[in-house]
């Protein structure tokens, strides 16, 4: 009877539900945003080669050298044409080029010019003392010889002058190339007509006084 009476309190309080707890009311307040860090990866370590695959790595970069050398000194550089000397003879294909002819210099010597005669302070050209003249000599204009017997002298008086090529002589009109007696118009010269007899050239002013000509043949 002793044992019966806890093991009815014991049923008893169990059969009693326990009192409700008060459940959480939601919180107001806002909740701290919490940002992660990316995790960054660590690289990885670097593989630690063994001593005999170094040796292995370092051999296999000289022989790839040695295979680059051997490449570029394969290469055939640019051959220079060197020239070679042409050897003398006969039997050389090349023609001999041909000496250029020498180029003789032949001084000009001037012509010499006739004598001009001119008359003197009696208005006479005389003729017959320039030929009488040695040659290595100048002719005197103005000397007077006798003429030889039987030439008479020529008169000539210039009363003035037609243009560049014509001439009233003696009141004739004369054009060059015109003859006087033994004496040839041969040109016009400043207020000059000159004749030509033989070698000489005789200058005539043009003037009302007449000029004489002597020895004229």
């Amino acid at each position: 009877m002793k044992s019966f009476f806890p093991l009815l309190a014991v049923a008893l309080a169990g059969c009693q539900a326990p009192a409700p707890l008060p459940l959480p009311q939601p919180s107001t307040e806002p909740k701290p945003i919490t940002t992660v860090a990316p995790r960054i990866a660590e690289p990885a370590p670097a593989p630690t080669l063994q001593p005999h695959q170094l040796i292995e790595a370092l051999l296999s970069q000289n022989d790839a050298l040695t295979a680059q050398l051997k490449a570029v000194a394969a290469v055939p550089s640019p051959v220079t044409a060197t020239p070679s000397p042409i050897a003398a003879g006969p039997t050389s294909s090349l023609p001999t080029p041909a000496t250029p002819p020498k180029t003789e210099i032949v001084p000009v010597v001037p012509e010499p010019m006739d004598p001009i005669l001119v008359p003197n302070a009696e208005g006479v050209i005389d003729v017959t003392a320039a030929k009488a003249a040695p040659t290595d000599e100048p002719t005197n204009p103005f000397a007077v010889r006798t003429a030889p017997a039987g030439v008479p002298d020529l008169v000539l008086k210039v009363q003035g002058l037609i243009g560049t090529r014509c001439a009233l002589v003696n009141d004739r009109a004369l054009s060059v190339g015109d003859k006087v007696e033994a004496l040839t118009f041969e040109r016009i010269d400043a207020n000059a007509l000159v004749f030509r007899t033989g070698k000489f050239l005789l200058k005539v002013p043009v003037g009302e006084a007449p000029i004489k000509v002597r020895g004229a043949l």
